[in-house]
C-alpha cells in the first residue's frame, strides 16, 4: 500500500508522459463545467425552489420531484447529461492509465487508444451514473424527511446520516472496479464481483489508501496553488494550475492501479 502511495508519485516523476491522461480529464472537465454553466444557470434555482422556498408545500416527496421533472424535462436531461460525460472523463482516464502502466503503452498514444473502447468506458459510466442517481434520489427523500421536522425529522436525520455512511462504503468497495473492468475481458457484473470481492479482506487497508493517496493528489494541487499565487503573469499563473491539477489526476490513477495490481 505504502509503496502504491509513495512509489507511483517518483513512477509518475520518472515517467512525466503519464501526466498526459491527466491533460486530458483536465481539459475535458474544464470543457465540461464551462459548457454546462454557459448552457444551464437555472438547476440551482430548482433546489433553492425545492428544499429553501418549499414550492409544492402540499405534495409528497415522489410527487415533488415527479413535479419538477415534469416543468423543467430539458434541464434534468442536461443534468444527466453532463454528469455522464463527467464520469466518462475519469473512466477514460483510468482506462488510458492502464494501458499505459499494465499494458506498456506510451501514454499520449493510451489515450487515443482508449478511445477503441469506447462501449467498455461508457457502459461502465452508465453503471456508474444509475447507482449514483438511485443513491441521490434515496438521499434526497431523507433529507425531505428531516425537513418535515418532528419524530419523522428525526427518523430523517437518523436516515440520512446512515444511508451517507453507506455511500461511503459503496464508493470505497467500488473503488477498484475500474480497474478490474479495464484489465479484464468481461462483463461489468463480473467485474463487480470480482472487486466487490477483492475489497472483502481489504476494506481497511483501501480506505486508508484512498485517504493517503487522495491527500498526495491534493498537496500536488496545493503546490500548484500556492506557485500560482507567486507568478505574476495570469497566463502562467493559470497554466502552473492546470498542470498540478493534471498531475494530481494522473498520480491518483497509477496509485490505484498500482495498489490493484500489488494486491493481485
Amino acid at each position: 500500500m505504502i509503496d502504491a502511495v509513495l512509489g507511483s508519485l517518483f513512477r509518475v516523476l520518472k515517467r512525466p508522459s503519464l501526466v498526459f491522461p491527466g491533460i486530458f480529464l483536465t481539459l475535458s472537465q474544464v470543457a465540461i463545467w464551462s459548457v454546462f454553466f454557459y448552457a444551464n444557470d437555472t438547476l440551482p434555482r430548482f433546489f433553492y425552489e425545492l428544499f429553501v422556498l418549499n414550492i409544492f408545500p402540499n405534495a409528497g416527496f415522489f410527487e415533488t420531484i415527479f413535479l419538477l421533472v415534469v416543468a423543467n424535462p430539458v434541464e434534468f436531461l442536461v443534468l444527466g447529461f453532463f454528469a455522464l460525460l463527467w464520469i466518462a472523463a475519469t473512466l477514460w482516464m483510468i482506462f488510458a492509465l492502464v494501458l499505459a502502466v499494465e499494458k506498456k503503452e506510451p501514454p499520449l498514444k493510451s489515450v487515443f487508444g482508449s478511445l477503441n473502447h469506447i462501449g467498455k468506458i461508457l457502459g461502465l459510466s452508465v453503471f456508474y451514473g444509475i447507482a449514483m442517481l438511485l443513491f441521490a434520489v434515496a438521499m434526497l427523500f431523507f433529507i425531505w424527511l428531516f425537513i418535515l421536522g418532528g419524530i419523522i425529522g428525526s427518523i430523517g436525520l437518523v436516515a440520512t446520516i446512515l444511508w451517507l455512511l453507506v455511500g461511503v462504503f459503496i464508493y470505497f468497495k467500488l473503488l477498484v472496479l475500474p480497474v478490474e473492468f479495464f484489465l479484464g475481458d468481461e462483463k461489468i457484473t463480473v467485474a463487480l464481483k470480482k472487486s466487490w470481492d477483492w475489497t472483502d479482506k481489504r476494506l481497511i487497508s483501501t480506505i486508508v489508501f484512498a485517504a493517503l493517496a487522495m491527500l498526495v493528489s491534493n498537496i500536488i494541487v496545493s503546490a500548484g496553488i500556492l506557485v500560482s499565487d507567486i507568478v505574476a503573469i495570469d497566463a502562467v499563473s493559470i497554466f502552473v494550475v492546470f498542470l498540478a491539477m493534471s498531475f494530481g489526476s494522473a498520480y491518483f490513477g497509477v496509485a490505484l492501479i498500482a495498489y490493484y495490481s500489488s494486491g493481485q
